[in-house]
């Protein structure tokens, strides 16, 4: 709200009719704040073909799910080739707890390794691994020095 105290004096006035509503929906009032993740203007998402094997057209794509319940992430994988090497984005929304304050977004080069792709950054301190479940969904795990954290990524339609 716009109004904090007059919305608290409400509420305090009318405990059991208050109903606070929002102004714009979620989405206008994230895009407001800036704290979804931030991708590149240019993104180029070639797919396998469909000749490649099923796992590779299945990472292809882009990739949408939320750190420990906190951080929203967003990973596009943009190409992969024949030698499995994978270039992918990822990027990342704020979580303020975390002291991440500004959305964000980085290019990262990996590889698929068995049913898993796996991105690290060029000192090896960051690796970003994503598993597909059986349910078409990916199970990440996300390690660097003294941080470990765990998402579930839905694959998003891309226009």
């Amino acid at each position: 709200t716009m109004e904090p105290l007059e919305e608290v004096l409400n509420w305090l006035e009318y405990p059991d009719s208050y109903q606070f509503k929002y102004s714009s929906s979620y989405e206008e009032f994230q895009k407001a704040l800036n704290v979804s993740p931030a991708l590149p203007k240019e993104l180029h998402i070639i797919s396998p073909g469909p000749k490649a094997p099923k796992l590779l057209r299945v990472f292809s794509g882009t990739w949408s799910g939320v750190w420990d319940g906190i951080l929203d992430n967003v990973l596009v994988v943009e190409k992969i080739d024949k030698d499995l090497k994978v270039e992918a984005v990822y990027s990342w929304g704020v979580a303020y707890q975390w002291n991440l304050n500004q959305p964000g977004w980085r290019r990262f080069r990996g590889k698929i390794e068995g049913q898993s792709l796996v991105l690290k950054d060029e000192n090896d301190k960051i690796t970003i691994t994503y598993r597909l479940n059986p349910d078409g969904n990916l199970d990440a795990t996300y390690k660097r020095p003294g941080i470990f954290s765990r998402s579930i990524l839905t694959k998003v339609q891309n226009n």
